[in-house]
């Protein structure tokens, strides 16, 4: 990245609160707030009146009251995906003007009393059309902070990724998926082999209030005009 590095000036933006939530619902009566801070900067070209990127980033911060430790774990890991934004900040500037923007929003998908879970969207769009969208969730454990993975959350996680595969295929045989289905076999492709390799993984996964939420981002099982598409498997 940062091929427009060396002509390009920025504008370091603002930073402001932009959405607090607050939950109680922690098993150790500990509660926790979650802080949402937009960031956002400008770029302009040499001549300074040239817009060529805006930037949009909401940040979480997640505070647990009398665990500053496990806050910070959470957090600083919520940080790292600040830093793969940033890096594609880079690789979004245009050549030319054309009002471009690079946004990436968090929500709050899950928190109880063990765990907490974020969906991310991040979007690059002109004031025209959107480009492209791509998702991701972060999910964590509140009594140490650390990320959950797959493996983490099942005894089995081979047999959670079967179930999964197994019902998004059936998904994919009902009528209203019917074009989704057609698209996903585009190009002769192995729609199961591309659901293991790019959808059933971490990172593409969240929880939910009533189970867990599978991503499959534009390109993964369907070309990428055809967008992103959610999986939800409810838990019994």
């Amino acid at each position: 990245g940062g091929k427009k590095q060396s002509s390009v000036q920025t504008d370091s933006g603002s930073e402001q609160p932009d959405a607090t939530e607050e939950s109680t619902e922690q098993s150790r009566n500990d509660p926790v707030t979650i802080t949402f801070n937009s960031k956002t900067e400008t770029y302009h070209a040499d001549d300074l009146s040239t817009v060529l990127l805006y930037t949009s980033y909401q940040k979480p911060m997640v505070t647990i009251d009398g665990h500053p430790k496990i806050s910070k774990t959470i957090t600083q890991s919520l940080n790292e995906e600040l830093d793969a934004f940033q890096d594609a900040r880079l690789e979004s500037l245009p050549d030319s003007f054309s009002a471009y923007h690079l946004n990436e929003d968090f929500s709050c998908t899950r928190q109880d009393s063990r765990i907490i879970s974020f969906e991310s969207s991040r979007k690059e769009f002109t004031s025209e059309e959107t480009h492209s969208a791509a998702y991701g969730g972060f999910n964590y454990d509140l009594e140490n902070g650390e990320t959950l993975s797959l493996s983490d959350i099942a005894t089995d996680s081979n047999a959670l990724i079967n179930s999964a595969l197994s019902f998004i295929n059936q998904q994919l045989l009902l009528p209203n998926y019917s074009k989704i289905s057609q698209l996903a076999k585009h190009d002769g492709s192995d729609v199961s082999s591309n659901l293991l390799e790019h959808v059933l993984r971490d990172g593409n996964w969240y929880f939910t209030k009533g189970g867990i939420t599978f991503i499959a981002n534009h390109g993964a099982i369907t070309p990428s005009y055809s967008g992103t598409l959610l999986f939800s498997l409810i838990s019994s």
